[in-house]
């Protein structure tokens, strides 16, 4: 299966490059770049992260792999920002074996392939803990902040677990 998914960023890239898809699909990246503080566009497919990782954007995923999908919205730059409207959509994150709440405080991820949560998650300890108890945990654990999802720096009010593929329509 070709890779939708994108490269770590080049450390000696000149900064503000966004990272490049690889793989067999042809994607285009939008052509007016979204600063990473603002709201994304009606263009845009990826979403793009601060460290300039461009990931799939809830709403825009007609080329990712079929599979179970968290996407997150309703994003806000800061948690006592108000909303304009509704935020803005967040990345698609996934495929995904899983998903898992515990005490309404925090939310687990298991990737399909371990290897694409580092694409998400690029803190090296971030998927693997160790624990006494039941040994290697390979999920990666979100606390809840504020009823929101924090990611990249951003808090996202809302989220959707599907499966995008073509069963179903595009999201």
């Amino acid at each position: 299966m070709a890779s939708f998914f994108l490269r770590q960023p080049d450390p000696g890239a000149p900064r503000g490059g966004h990272a490049a898809l690889q793989g067999d699909f042809a994607a285009t990246p939008p052509r007016v770049s979204v600063l990473r503080d603002s709201h994304p566009s009606g263009e845009q497919v990826h979403f793009f992260c601060r460290d300039d990782r461009a990931l799939p954007l809830y709403g825009a995923m007609k080329d990712a792999p079929h599979g179970l999908y968290l996407g997150l919205l309703h994003g806000r730059n800061q948690l006592d920002s108000p909303l304009d409207g509704l935020g803005y959509p967040g990345p698609a994150i996934g495929p995904l074996c899983h998903v898992r709440t515990a005490y309404a405080a925090h939310l687990y991820l298991r990737f399909a392939d371990p290897a694409t949560s580092r694409l998400f998650f690029p803190d090296p300890g971030a998927a693997e803990t160790e624990d006494a108890l039941i040994g290697l945990q390979d999920e990666v654990v979100i606390d809840i902040v504020n009823s929101t999802i924090p990611y990249d720096g951003r808090f996202f009010g809302d989220w959707m677990v599907f499966y995008h593929g073509d069963a179903t329509e595009q999201q």
